[in-house]
């Protein structure tokens, strides 16, 4: 397959809701739900067992694949495919839960950390990073840096939240209300062969003259009709059709 998306939630909700094609979710202290193509599948297990479900069902997922033609890049494109990946898992399913939904931008700038520290979530414009970027990021760290799910490094631990100007003055986003937050794009042009436009390109020019379609609202650039690295939830659509682009709304 191409991409395929794993997503491990705490219980909190953070990425249980980004339409992993397999996903565990934490419900209670010794109870972890598997959740397939963003949707509780029924199967439970305890934290111990949790990460052999999970390629249990990865596993399952490429044998259903595979008997229906071998084309289907995410669970969600396969014909019943959550169904019939949970039915190869062979345990019995508990009533389903509803997932929470995932939040559509992720925080930017200086965060307090439980312990009293700072982090800096800087956000990375249409998840691109430079070399520059990268060594000064790894420079800023006192330990780990952390990656998101909404084009972000999270630079944790830190004394206080100095290193945020110059993480801004090379390019990363840290204003929360900026609109790098409601714009992805896939790779477009001339990273993919079905792409019609240089979308990316054509994303940062709109941000960058303030003239994104949609009034600035959360939008998606794509090159063709699969739309890849499109986001869940409500999105507009902006995509490519070699003579210009088309806007649409949708989930």
């Amino acid at each position: 397959p191409g991409r395929f998306l794993a997503a491990f939630d705490d219980g909190r909700g953070d990425v249980a809701g980004l339409g992993a094609d397999v996903g565990l979710l934490a419900l209670d202290g010794g109870t972890v739900a598997l959740l397939l193509a963003g949707s509780d599948s029924g199967l439970r297990t305890g934290p111990d067992g949790a990460v052999a479900l999970a390629l249990a069902a990865t596993r399952a997922f490429h044998d259903v694949r595979d008997q229906q033609g071998g084309t289907a890049w995410r669970v969600a494109e396969l014909d019943e495919g959550p169904a019939r990946i949970a039915a190869r898992l062979g345990a019995a399913g508990s009533a389903a839960v509803a997932v929470p939904s995932a939040p559509g931008t992720g925080p930017a700038g200086a965060v307090a950390q439980d312990d009293g520290r700072t982090a800096v979530v800087a956000v990375v414009p249409l998840g691109r990073l430079t070399a520059a970027q990268v060594e000064l990021l790894a420079r800023s760290a006192v330990g780990d840096l952390q990656l998101t799910p909404w084009r972000s490094v999270v630079v944790p631990d830190l004394p206080d939240a100095s290193a945020a100007a110059e993480l801004s003055a090379a390019g990363l986003v840290l204003d929360p209300d900026s609109a790098w937050l409601r714009v992805t794009a896939c790779a477009g042009r001339p990273g993919c062969a079905r792409s019609l436009a240089d979308v990316r390109a054509d994303a940062s020019a709109a941000v960058t003259a303030g003239t994104l379609p949609a009034a600035g609202a959360r939008q998606h650039w794509a090159g063709c009709g699969r739309r890849c690295g499109r986001p869940s939830g409500q999105v507009v659509d902006v995509v490519a059709t070699g003579q210009g682009y088309r806007i649409g709304s949708g989930t």
